[in-house]
Protein backbone atom coordinates (compact mmCIF):
# COMPACT_ATOMS: atom_id res chain seq x y z
CA UNK A 1 0.00 0.00 0.00
CA UNK A 2 1.70 2.98 -0.77
CA UNK A 3 1.90 5.87 2.00
CA UNK A 4 -0.66 8.11 0.38
CA UNK A 5 -3.54 5.17 0.89
CA UNK A 6 -1.85 4.74 4.47
CA UNK A 7 -2.20 7.85 5.71
CA UNK A 8 -5.72 8.07 3.95
CA UNK A 9 -6.58 5.03 5.49
CA UNK A 10 -5.44 5.66 8.73
CA UNK A 11 -6.92 9.21 8.70
CA UNK A 12 -10.28 7.70 7.69
CA UNK A 13 -10.12 5.20 10.75
CA UNK A 14 -8.81 8.23 13.35
CA UNK A 15 -12.34 10.10 11.79
CA UNK A 16 -14.71 7.37 12.26
CA UNK A 17 -13.07 6.36 16.02
CA UNK A 18 -13.53 9.90 17.00
CA UNK A 19 -17.31 10.51 15.96
CA UNK A 20 -19.22 8.84 18.88
CA UNK A 21 -16.91 11.29 21.45
CA UNK A 22 -17.63 14.22 19.41
CA UNK A 23 -21.21 12.82 19.71
CA UNK A 24 -20.89 13.20 23.58
CA UNK A 25 -19.27 15.88 24.15
CA UNK A 26 -21.91 18.29 22.69
CA UNK A 27 -23.45 20.00 25.10
CA UNK A 28 -26.96 18.64 25.64
CA UNK A 29 -29.97 20.76 25.93
CA UNK A 30 -30.97 21.77 29.20
CA UNK A 31 -33.90 20.21 30.63
CA UNK A 32 -36.99 21.81 31.36
CA UNK A 33 -37.59 22.28 34.67
CA UNK A 34 -39.78 19.47 35.97
CA UNK A 35 -43.19 20.02 37.83
CA UNK A 36 -43.71 19.45 41.92
CA UNK A 37 -45.54 16.30 40.97
CA UNK A 38 -42.99 14.32 38.31
CA UNK A 39 -40.20 15.36 41.71
CA UNK A 40 -42.94 13.75 43.92
CA UNK A 41 -43.17 10.26 42.25
CA UNK A 42 -39.74 10.52 41.88
CA UNK A 43 -39.17 10.31 45.52
CA UNK A 44 -40.32 6.79 45.33
CA UNK A 45 -37.47 5.52 43.40
CA UNK A 46 -36.90 1.90 44.64
CA UNK A 47 -38.50 -0.99 46.16
CA UNK A 48 -41.70 -1.20 47.45
CA UNK A 49 -44.27 -4.40 49.05
CA UNK A 50 -47.47 -4.39 50.28
CA UNK A 51 -50.66 -5.93 49.56
CA UNK A 52 -53.42 -5.31 46.40
CA UNK A 53 -56.93 -5.86 47.61
CA UNK A 54 -60.45 -4.83 46.00
CA UNK A 55 -62.37 -2.98 48.04
CA UNK A 56 -65.64 -3.45 48.72
CA UNK A 57 -65.41 -7.79 47.75
CA UNK A 58 -64.68 -10.73 49.44
CA UNK A 59 -61.48 -10.99 48.34
CA UNK A 60 -58.71 -11.50 50.58
CA UNK A 61 -55.73 -9.16 50.00
CA UNK A 62 -52.81 -10.37 48.08
CA UNK A 63 -49.12 -9.78 48.58
CA UNK A 64 -47.63 -7.28 45.99
CA UNK A 65 -44.32 -5.64 45.08
CA UNK A 66 -43.87 -2.58 43.02
CA UNK A 67 -40.53 -0.54 41.93
CA UNK A 68 -39.63 2.85 40.93
CA UNK A 69 -36.49 3.42 39.28
CA UNK A 70 -35.98 6.89 37.43
CA UNK A 71 -34.38 6.62 34.02
CA UNK A 72 -33.63 8.88 30.54
CA UNK A 73 -31.07 11.05 32.32
CA UNK A 74 -34.07 11.62 34.97
CA UNK A 75 -36.93 12.66 32.54
CA UNK A 76 -39.00 9.66 32.78
CA UNK A 77 -39.83 7.38 35.74
CA UNK A 78 -40.41 3.39 35.46
CA UNK A 79 -42.81 1.85 37.61
CA UNK A 80 -43.11 -2.15 37.37
CA UNK A 81 -46.11 -3.36 39.39
CA UNK A 82 -46.01 -7.23 39.85
CA UNK A 83 -43.10 -7.74 38.34
CA UNK A 84 -42.45 -11.82 37.47
CA UNK A 85 -46.38 -12.28 37.72
CA UNK A 86 -48.78 -12.93 34.77
CA UNK A 87 -50.10 -9.83 35.67
CA UNK A 88 -46.93 -8.04 35.25
CA UNK A 89 -47.36 -4.30 34.10
CA UNK A 90 -45.42 -0.92 33.88
CA UNK A 91 -46.33 2.36 34.39
CA UNK A 92 -43.75 5.61 32.40
CA UNK A 93 -44.29 9.09 34.52
CA UNK A 94 -43.24 11.92 32.70
CA UNK A 95 -43.82 15.90 32.37
CA UNK A 96 -46.05 16.71 29.04
CA UNK A 97 -46.23 20.67 28.93
CA UNK A 98 -44.79 20.77 32.91
CA UNK A 99 -47.53 18.79 34.12
CA UNK A 100 -47.44 15.10 35.44
CA UNK A 101 -48.45 12.52 32.72
CA UNK A 102 -47.91 8.55 32.44
CA UNK A 103 -48.68 5.68 30.03
CA UNK A 104 -50.20 2.38 31.83
CA UNK A 105 -49.18 -0.65 30.22
CA UNK A 106 -51.77 -2.66 31.62
CA UNK A 107 -52.01 -6.56 31.45
CA UNK A 108 -55.23 -5.98 29.80
CA UNK A 109 -53.27 -5.13 26.89
CA UNK A 110 -54.47 -1.69 26.51
CA UNK A 111 -52.14 1.61 26.99
CA UNK A 112 -54.18 4.05 28.69
CA UNK A 113 -52.52 7.60 28.73
CA UNK A 114 -53.39 9.54 32.07
CA UNK A 115 -52.58 13.02 33.07
CA UNK A 116 -52.49 15.29 36.43
CA UNK A 117 -56.10 16.23 37.29
CA UNK A 118 -55.10 16.91 40.99
CA UNK A 119 -52.33 17.33 43.19
CA UNK A 120 -51.81 18.47 46.97
CA UNK A 121 -48.53 17.23 48.92
CA UNK A 122 -50.18 14.35 50.07
CA UNK A 123 -51.55 13.19 46.91
CA UNK A 124 -51.45 13.30 43.24
CA UNK A 125 -54.48 12.04 40.89
CA UNK A 126 -54.49 11.48 36.98
CA UNK A 127 -56.82 10.80 34.74
CA UNK A 128 -57.05 9.36 31.22
CA UNK A 129 -57.42 11.85 28.35
CA UNK A 130 -57.46 10.45 25.17
CA UNK A 131 -55.85 7.47 24.13
CA UNK A 132 -54.98 4.93 21.05
CA UNK A 133 -57.24 1.96 20.86
CA UNK A 134 -59.15 2.72 23.89
CA UNK A 135 -63.08 3.88 23.42
CA UNK A 136 -63.56 4.92 26.76
CA UNK A 137 -67.35 4.08 26.61
CA UNK A 138 -67.24 0.61 25.62
CA UNK A 139 -63.21 -0.88 26.17
CA UNK A 140 -62.45 -1.60 29.82
CA UNK A 141 -59.26 -0.04 31.02
CA UNK A 142 -57.67 1.61 33.82
CA UNK A 143 -59.37 5.03 33.79
CA UNK A 144 -57.85 6.65 36.68
CA UNK A 145 -55.10 6.50 39.46
CA UNK A 146 -54.53 8.03 42.72
CA UNK A 147 -51.63 8.42 44.93
CA UNK A 148 -51.37 8.74 48.18
CA UNK A 149 -48.76 9.96 50.73
CA UNK A 150 -49.39 9.35 54.28
CA UNK A 151 -45.34 9.24 55.14
CA UNK A 152 -41.96 8.97 52.92
CA UNK A 153 -41.88 4.97 53.75
CA UNK A 154 -45.91 4.47 52.80
CA UNK A 155 -47.58 4.77 49.26
CA UNK A 156 -50.95 3.93 48.72
CA UNK A 157 -52.20 3.72 45.07
CA UNK A 158 -56.19 3.36 44.00
CA UNK A 159 -56.70 2.52 40.19
CA UNK A 160 -60.01 2.84 38.78
CA UNK A 161 -60.92 0.40 35.86
CA UNK A 162 -64.08 1.54 33.65
CA UNK A 163 -66.06 -0.52 31.89
CA UNK A 164 -68.70 0.56 29.30
CA UNK A 165 -67.86 4.16 30.20
CA UNK A 166 -68.91 3.82 33.86
CA UNK A 167 -66.23 3.33 36.98
CA UNK A 168 -65.86 -0.25 38.07
CA UNK A 169 -63.63 -2.44 40.35
CA UNK A 170 -61.29 -0.26 42.21
CA UNK A 171 -57.67 -1.88 43.10
CA UNK A 172 -55.68 -0.52 45.89
CA UNK A 173 -51.96 -1.00 46.63
CA UNK A 174 -51.13 -0.26 50.22
CA UNK A 175 -47.09 -0.29 49.90
CA UNK A 176 -44.15 -0.03 52.58
CA UNK A 177 -40.83 1.05 51.15
CA UNK A 178 -38.18 -1.52 51.04
CA UNK A 179 -39.99 -4.41 52.51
Amino acid sequence: MSSKKAFLVATGLGLCAALPVAAHEHDMAAAAPASTEFNQVKQLAGHWSGTASHPGTDEKPSPVKVTFKVTAAGSAIEETLMQDTPHEMVDMYSDEGGKLAMIHYCAMGNQPHMRLKGASSKSITLEMGPSTGIDPAKDPHMHGLALEFPDANHLIERWTSYKDGKPGETVLFTLTRGS
